[in-house]
C-alpha cells in the first residue's frame, strides 16, 4: 500500500473537501484525485463517493479513514519518541564528554 496515497486520502477525510486538502498538501487536485483512484483500485475498495458537488466517504472510506488516523498518529509518536531520544542522547553525550576527555 502506498503511505503516500493514504496520507492523501486521509487528508481529505479530515478536511471533508479535494480542494482544501490540496491546498493544505500543496498538491493539485486532479493528482491528488489521481493518486486516490490508484489507491482505491491497489485495494479494490471504493473509499470516495460523489456527493452533491463534493465528496463523501464510503462505508469503507469510513473505515479506513479512522485506521489512518490511528496509523499517522502512531507515526506522530514514533518521530516524536526518536527527537526526545536523540536529544536526551546528545544531552547525556554533551555532559559526559568534558568527564571523558582525556587531559594531557
Amino acid at each position: 500500500m502506498n503511505l503516500h496515497a493514504l496520507r492523501l486520502f486521509h487528508t481529505i477525510a479530515s478536511t471533508g473537501n479535494v480542494t482544501r486538502a490540496s491546498e493544505l498538501l500543496n498538491i493539485s487536485q486532479p493528482a491528488i484525485t489521481a493518486q486516490i483512484k490508484k489507491l482505491e483500485k491497489e485495494l479494490s475498495i471504493p473509499l470516495l463517493k460523489p456527493s452533491g458537488r463534493g465528496i463523501a466517504l464510503t462505508d469503507a472510506g469510513e473505515k479506513m479513514a479512522l485506521l489512518a488516523k490511528r496509523l499517522f498518529a502512531v507515526e506522530q509518536q514514533i518521530d516524536q519518541f526518536c527527537h526526545e531520544y536523540s536529544t536526551a542522547r546528545t544531552d547525556i553525550f554533551d555532559w559526559l564528554r568534558p568527564i571523558c576527555r582525556p587531559s594531557f
